[in-house]
């Protein structure tokens, strides 16, 4: 379709004054394919600065415009330019007050909210391999988990912005089951830059819902943080079938 060679071109436009004016304008006007327009140009990576000045630029031409998809895309501009911290922290303060508390550290814990905001929430997968979806039991939340085995697979993924310092990764989950013959599912966390901060095994699991916990300690070079739950391939494919009620990162004391 068209719009996917002209998006990219219009998402130029915000690096240039008096074509930014432009768009400005045309967006002020909320057209039918704003969001469309919006979700492409966090893929074209605009400079936040760029993107800041998009936005007050709308707001002089239109006063009171509702500018939270901006925002969003402000948000995006600013993790995709290396500052993660600064970009949760905007992130987080578009959560209703609350809330905030409660994601201050890791987003969504207990698996309640089917959406939001890129890029600090989760990505659940679905593939031949495995797939990792919210559900409800007795209505309580929780993540069911399936891994088929025979490659290794993220089953669920978020991005964090911890600051440097100690902390404990507990999780909560069950396996009728009991472990695997052969394969396993884990929760690995690493710095964006590559290095391994924490790797926890789910195992010993049996009906009953127990807590699994492991230390990390989060160094100054690691502004952000990669948390994904894998199936890690066995020597022969064996299926595996999980329910997580619940993932925190909490501060060691």
């Amino acid at each position: 379709p068209a719009k996917q060679f002209v998006y990219p071109e219009l998402a130029r436009m915000a690096a240039r004054p008096g074509d930014r004016r432009t768009l400005a304008a045309v967006l002020a006007t909320n057209p039918s394919w704003r969001r469309d327009f919006l979700a492409a140009a966090a893929r074209q990576r605009i400079a936040p600065g760029d993107v800041l000045a998009l936005i007050g630029e709308m707001r002089r031409q239109r006063p009171g415009i509702d500018l939270a998809p901006e925002r969003d895309l402000y948000v995006q501009a600013l993790a995709q330019a290396g500052d993660f911290r600064r970009a949760r922290m905007l992130w987080l303060e578009a959560l209703p007050a609350p809330e905030r508390a409660r994601h201050a550290l890791l987003f969504d814990g207990t698996f309640r909210q089917a959406h939001s905001a890129p890029p600090f929430g989760w990505d659940y997968a679905g593939t031949e391999s495995g797939r990792a979806e919210r559900s409800l039991e007795g209505g309580r939340p929780y993540l069911d988990v399936s891994y088929f085995g025979g490659s290794d697979v993220v089953l669920a993924e978020q991005v964090l912005a911890l600051e440097p310092g100690r902390y404990r990764l507990r999780t909560r989950a069950k396996s009728e089951s009991g472990d695997a013959t052969s394969g396993a599912i884990l929760w690995n966390l690493t710095c964006t830059g590559g290095a391994n901060l924490l790797r926890l095994p789910l195992v010993g699991l049996r009906e009953g819902y127990r807590d699994l916990e492991g230390a990390f300690q989060v160094p100054g070079n690691c502004p952000a943080q990669r948390l994904k739950l894998i199936g890690a391939a066995g020597d022969v494919a064996a299926t595996i079938e999980m329910q997580l009620a619940a993932v925190e990162v909490l501060r060691a004391n």
